[in-house]
């Protein structure tokens, strides 16, 4: 392997490495810190706080009693709940991985702020979970920037150049193609960044400049460490959470365009974690409102296995008008409705299939202000994904919903695979020993060949196994185990 090729297959490591572009990694981690020995807290990097109670974790006595405390939260109200609070905050940053790991949505916007508290009083850099608005400029062929480094603009500590390193033309490498390569890495870190991936994007641009340090596109990299070491240590304002209802969505018929039968209600919940207060401005004149930008991805599929993905997106006004002020650790909720899909798929309301709605809510305010009147950038607020089911018309969902067990039955006894299928998604923990009876009966080896497949897929949805087990095996295996569920 030549000198270029492992040059090449470094970087596309390194740039592996950091996270996807669209995700997070949601650990609560911060970047190691090394600093000296004998050194005071003054002297040790903000991060290290958390580095160091990574080394001393909590006690079970200390957790129970955070535990006791969040789990306060949920019904105190007035200066009760605010002592929960202050009591949760004086705990320090030893506790911030632990408050990091809280999944109850009633009290995880509290958490937020608890954590945003303590890193303002200790000092410690936030880690942002909420994509930036940032502005990305096209990269184009031979793109260069005139930036120079400077700690003002928090460019120290970028990586150096070697003193003692090859250049290009050394190695016989083709600098044509080498830039080439680098031109299309840039564009991907410029990708991270405006997807709100800090530190990805800042592990592909480090590893372009240590690796290739006289390319003609290294300020650009050192552009993009820059920005993103701003956009990690920005002030988190607002944060949110999403919960919709139904689960389980419907046609309301088999035409072309067809609605839903009930409207899927959005409801976004969001919270000043900002030590002061907030002013959020709904919407101006001149119909400008606040919007809330679902990005769609729609999965069909039937009993067979037969499948089609459609993504689009979509935008939903807000209807609340002026403006609504928070104060710290104050809460309020954003409402909008998604009627159909007909934007994304017209004809999905006539096939008879089982859809799978995923979704991704970003809520774009009109605008805000800090406690002085001035305006303040507020980044998108985004959500955690969402999944609702999409059931066809005509099929009795209501039904199935009540008793998915004495569905399949039917399906069963009516030959209808696809109502099988369907009533399949809808077993939930208190329903698998009835359905499982139905699917794992005695007659499960003498079905049809097409009946006999979709019992046995719709046994390994419901149990997570078997995918490929005869009928023998599952009949057995569930009569040994039935009395577990």
């Amino acid at each position: 392997m030549n000198k270029w090729a492992i040059c090449v297959l470094l970087l596309v490591v390194a740039s592996c490495a950091g996270p996807d572009a669209s995700t997070d990694s949601g650990d609560g981690s911060f970047a190691a810190a090394d600093y000296a020995d004998g050194a005071t807290p003054a002297d040790v990097p903000p991060n290290t706080f958390v580095e160091r109670a990574k080394h001393n974790p909590l006690t079970s006595d200390e957790r129970r009693g955070a535990t006791l405390k969040i789990n306060g939260l949920v019904d105190a109200t007035g200066e009760s709940r605010n002592m929960l609070l202050r009591e949760l905050i004086e705990l320090g940053p030893r506790f911030l991985p632990f408050f990091r790991s809280v999944q109850n949505e009633s009290v995880v916007l509290d958490m937020v702020y608890v954590i945003r508290r303590i890193e303002e009083m200790h000092g410690i850099e936030p880690e942002l979970d909420l994509g930036p608005d940032v502005s990305v400029d096209d990269p184009g062929e031979g793109s260069s920037s005139s930036a120079e480094p400077s700690p003002e603009n928090g460019n120290d500590n970028l990586p150096e150049t070697p003193d003692y390193n090859p250049t290009l033309e050394d190695l016989n490498y083709d600098r044509d193609e080498i830039e080439k390569f680098l031109g299309t890495r840039l564009a991907q870190a410029r990708q991270m960044l405006a997807a709100g991936s800090f530190e990805a994007a800042e592990s592909v641009a480090e590893a372009a400049i240590v690796l290739v340090p006289e390319s003609k596109l290294r300020p650009d990299f050192e552009e993009i460490i820059t920005r993103a070491r701003n956009g990690i240590q920005a002030e988190m304002l607002v944060a949110g959470t999403i919960r919709f209802s139904p689960d389980n969505l419907q046609y309301s018929t088999r035409e072309k365009g067809s609605l839903f039968k009930e409207n899927l209600k959005i409801n976004l919940f969001l919270k000043n974690v900002s030590g002061s207060d907030l002013t959020l401005k709904m919407s101006s004149g001149n119909d400008q409102r606040s919007v809330v930008e679902l990005a769609l991805d729609y999965r069909q599929t039937d009993y067979a296995g037969n499948d089609m993905t459609l993504s689009g997106s979509k935008l939903l006004p807000v209807d609340a008008e002026g403006i609504v002020t928070l104060k710290p650790d104050e809460s309020y909720t954003v409402e909008v409705e998604l009627d159909g899909l007909s934007s994304l798929d017209a004809t999905a309301p006539q096939k008879y299939v089982l859809g799978r709605l995923t979704l991704n809510a970003t809520l774009r305010l009109h605008g805000a202000a800090g406690p002085d009147g001035k305006p303040v950038t507020l980044r998108p607020v985004r959500f955690t994904k969402k999944v609702a089911n999409v059931f066809p018309a005509g099929f009795e969902l209501e039904k199935a919903q009540k008793s998915p067990g004495t569905m399949i039955s039917k399906a069963i006894t009516d030959g209808s695979a696809q109502n099988l299928f369907l009533a399949s998604q809808l077993v939930g923990k208190d329903d698998i020993r009835r359905a499982s009876d139905v699917l794992a009966a005695e007659d499960l080896a003498e079905s049809g060949v097409r009946m006999r497949s979709v019992r046995i897929k719709a046994l390994s949805g419901i149990h997570g196994r078997g995918s490929n087990w005869g009928p023998e095996r599952w009949v057995k295996w569930w009569r040994e185990n039935r009395f577990n569920y």
